[in-house]
């Protein structure tokens, strides 16, 4: 295991679970997000209520100190945002937040119904033309067993549930970070030290990540903060969860991979954001 500048350099722009997404240092909103996009997104959520939302959201998490959040203008790997422990920072690209103007809906016996992911419990929201291809590429497949799928399009509602349920998402994730912060034995250095994902052989390489992180700690975030205060004993049953959440940080896996799946911290965060989604708007309709 070599940790270099290099690495380190790579770690602080890339910790969790987005890379190379474009951003300003400016709150909320980069100047390169495409003004289209945040158009569309105030006029489905304007800015003011995006910002209640958010601290809705932290209030109901109990977080004890809110992460900073950014609109940013692109993908990548397939992120859509993710949230930065390094940083403390929420981000949501744009474009996907937007992403939504039409719902796939699958017919069964009179019944209609909107199509689910199983995976990540997110509805079907997609632009005209992927909805057309996905309608497209069911009908191949025999409709998955419906009698039939269409397209239906979203109502101003199901656009908000999905900016929401993907905000919630990200700050599940900034609770998840807070638990483990609050777990004796864990704490921020040794979160910095699983986003590493380093795995020393020797006594010599173990010496070098543990010099990196402290590197990487005092130009973190949580650097110039007070020492978190531990509220969970390390025996306890909650420290058996986070203990499961650093261990899925360590070996947090590539998005675009069957792992990320069922990596702990994302399970989780799927299911609770739509649960939270489901318990501000009720059952999606078709």
């Amino acid at each position: 295991m070599k940790i270099n500048s290099i690495n380190f350099y790579n770690y602080k722009q890339n910790v969790y679970p987005q890379n190379n997404i474009s951003r300003s240092n400016v709150a909320f909103c980069s100047g390169s997000v495409m003004q289209s996009d945040l158009d569309k997104l105030y006029s489905i959520m304007p800015k003011e209520q995006l910002n209640k939302e958010f601290n809705d959201i932290c209030k109901n998490l109990k977080l004890d100190i809110n992460p900073k959040l950014e609109i940013v203008d692109s993908y990548n790997d397939g992120r859509g945002g993710g949230y930065n422990f390094y940083r403390h920072e929420v981000s949501l690209c744009a474009s996907d937040l937007v992403c939504s103007d039409y719902k796939i809906v699958g017919t069964k016996a009179g019944k209609k119904i909107v199509l689910v992911d199983p995976k990540t419990q997110s509805p079907l929201f997609a632009t005209k033309d992927m909805a057309e291809e996905f309608v497209k590429n069911a009908q191949v497949r025999k409709n998955y067993g419906y009698d039939s799928i269409e397209m239906v399009p979203t109502t101003i509602d199901d656009k908000k549930r999905l900016i929401i349920q993907k905000l919630s998402h990200e700050l599940i994730h900034a609770q998840q970070h807070m638990l483990m912060r609050q777990t004796e034995g864990i704490g921020e250095k040794e979160i910095i030290k699983a986003w590493t994902h380093g795995k020393p052989r020797n006594s010599e390489e173990e010496k070098q990540l543990n010099n990196f992180v402290e590197k990487s700690f005092a130009h973190s975030f949580w650097a110039d903060k007070k020492k978190t205060e531990i509220k969970i004993p390390k025996n306890s049953p909650a420290a058996m969860l986070t203990y499961q959440w650093l261990n899925a940080v360590k070996n947090y896996p590539p998005v675009n991979s069957v792992e990320y799946l069922t990596n702990a911290i994302e399970t989780d965060a799927y299911r609770r954001s739509a649960d939270y989604a489901q318990n501000m708007f009720g059952q999606l309709k078709a």
